[in-house]
């Protein structure tokens, strides 16, 4: 009965954290450079849905956030670099990511003459 539990548990975590992500993007809309907004979207997604082992022999899983902040807490800096490789790793993915977005989908800058051209069309 105790798995069971623990899947609840995780799946009603997950609708949480889905619902949080639903509000996040509402909440940056709004902001204008899409770098950033993909920046703090992406931070959204790694720190909540990314899930690791409570601890290196067990199965049971948590978000890999919580985790790192428990470990640092109860057992020290080592223990939370554990878990705080992987976050990192998966930021610096996203910042690589949203660079390569900057440099290859660059849409053609405007001219005055395409302004001129389409208010005479």
């Amino acid at each position: 009965m105790e798995a069971q539990y623990y899947l609840w548990a995780l799946g009603i975590y997950g609708l949480s954290a889905l619902g949080c992500i639903i509000v996040w993007y509402r909440m940056t809309r709004g902001i204008s450079i899409r770098a950033v907004k993909v920046f703090l979207r992406g931070s959204a997604w790694i720190a909540l849905c990314t899930i690791w082992p409570v601890a290196e022999e067990s199965i049971s899983l948590s978000p890999a956030f919580f985790t790192m902040l428990f470990d640092g807490l109860t057992h020290g800096v080592d223990e939370m670099m554990r878990t705080g490789r992987i976050l990192a790793g998966l930021w610096v993915l996203l910042v690589v990511l949203i660079l390569f977005d900057l440099i290859f989908n660059r849409s053609p800058e405007k001219t005055p003459e395409d302004d001129s051209q389409a208010a005479s069309v």
